[in-house]
């Protein structure tokens, strides 16, 4: 048993008070982990992007970059997507009632 749930038990009033607090917690720890996920994405597909002008690739690999480059900007764009819904939902659109920050 969870140190932590067996409190809750002993003391039921306490704890409910914190709840939104934790839960709160928990997703700005899941929401850090998906910031750093994308950011660390963002970092690899520019790289990946800019590796064929640094070195010298096989020229099998050269003729197939205009493949290789779509799929690197779907996914740049993809990943930027995902970046400006995560602003969207926890810095633009207020949660508690229908106001929205301008």
């Amino acid at each position: 048993m969870c140190i932590t749930c067996s409190r809750e038990q002993k003391f039921p009033a306490v704890f409910e008070a914190s709840y939104t607090i934790r839960i709160q917690h928990l997703q700005n720890h899941g929401l850090h982990r998906s910031i750093n996920y994308l950011i660390a994405a963002l970092v690899a597909i520019s790289a990946i992007y800019i590796l064929p002008d640094l070195i010298a690739f096989p020229e099998w690999y050269i003729k197939r970059l205009l493949f290789t480059n779509r799929a690197l900007i779907g996914s740049l764009g993809g990943v930027l997507y995902c970046l400006r819904a995560i602003y969207l939902n926890k810095s633009v659109f207020i949660k508690d009632g229908m106001r929205i920050a301008m």
